[in-house]
Formats: structure tokens, C-alpha cells, sequence
């Protein structure tokens, strides 16, 4: 399963945010395809259509983020969504099942359900930085074989994030579901 994350609404968001562009920068930099798009204005449709053309694609994400939008855009269907509340600029919960859908330039894509919220489920602090290849690769020389990589001293990876060899974004997210996991 190759991940590929799709941001949608771009129109919402400030063109000049720095933190966007890290954002895109820092999973661009994992391989991690990053395709910025618009299901309203039809912007970098092509580029998800590239994307997903021979291949069995799932949109799963958060309700009202406009997954259902997307596969309009791309199969030119007519799946219902809801619309946007005034606060959150988020769609309604429309999506009860999951459907497959056959694509006309070849692939299927899946419609799911949106999801409430993430969570971590059965996952071990010493299975985490596993998760993070970034810090995976600098870990095992680190001073102390169990470093959490949070205070210890003369820390490889707390060393690379300073001097932002590794993204700081990406840190805080593994310091998060450390935290999450204690």
C-alpha cells in the first residue's frame, strides 16, 4: 500500500503559510506523495487522476473534509455531500458504507465513511519510532540503546532535529503519540 496524502480545500487555506510548505516539503522528502487540490475549482484534479489511474485507491480521512467531493471531481458522479457549516468549513456526515466504484481511465477507488477521530491502537513505545524511518535510521546511534529521544543526553536524533535534519514537525508528532502512548 503506497500512502499519498490529499489535501483538499486548498482555496481555504493562506497561500503564504510557511508552515503548509513544511508541511508538503517534509513528506515530499519521506516519498510520500503530497497533492494539494481543490474538489470546488477542480484545481490539481489531474494530478490525483495521475495518481490514482490503474490502481484501487481508498479515501479515508475525517468526516467533512470532502472525500466524497473528490470522487465527483474525478469520476464526474454525483454522490452526495453535505454542506459546509459556517464554523468549521466542513461537510456534513453523509457517507454510511463504503463503495466501490470502477474508474473509467482504469482503477477502482473506495468511498468510506468519514472517521471521527484517530487513535493509536496496540501500538508499543518501542514499536514507534519504527513508524518515523527519519528517526528509525539515526536511533541505534544514539548513547543509550532505550533512548526516548526526549531528554537524554548526546541524543543523535534530538541533535538532527536542531540542526533540522530532521523536521521538527515530524518530531513533535512522534513526541505526541509518545506522550499519547505513556
Amino acid at each position: 500500500m503506497q500512502p499519498v496524502i490529499v489535501v483538499n480545500k486548498i482555496d481555504l487555506l493562506n497561500p503564504e503559510d510557511p508552515l503548509f510548505e513544511e508541511f508538503v516539503q517534509t513528506y515530499q522528502s519521506l516519498e510520500i506523495p503530497v497533492i494539494p487540490l481543490s474538489a470546488k475549482s477542480h484545481k490539481n484534479i489531474a494530478a490525483l487522476k495521475k495518481q490514482m489511474k490503474g490502481r484501487s485507491s481508498v479515501f479515508s480521512g475525517q468526516s467533512g473534509v470532502g472525500k466524497s467531493s473528490l470522487i465527483n471531481a474525478v469520476t464526474g458522479l454525483t454522490l452526495p455531500t453535505g454542506e459546509l457549516a459556517k464554523k468549521t468549513r466542513k461537510g456534513a456526515h453523509i457517507t454510511r458504507a463504503a463503495h466501490l466504484i470502477p474508474l473509467s481511465f482504469g482503477g477502482f477507488c473506495i468511498d468510506t465513511p468519514g472517521i471521527r477521530s484517530f487513535g493509536l491502537w496496540d501500538l508499543q513505545k518501542q514499536d514507534l519510532e519504527t513508524y518515523f524511518p527519519e528517526i528509525s535510521e539515526l536511533a541505534h546511534h544514539c548513547r543509550f540503546p532505550d533512548c526516548s529521544h526526549t531528554h537524554e543526553p548526546n541524543c543523535v536524533v534530538q541533535e538532527a532535529v536542531a540542526q533540522e535534519k530532521i523536521s521538527k514537525l515530524r518530531f513533535d508528532s512522534y513526541l505526541k503519540l509518545l506522550k499519547e502512548i505513556s
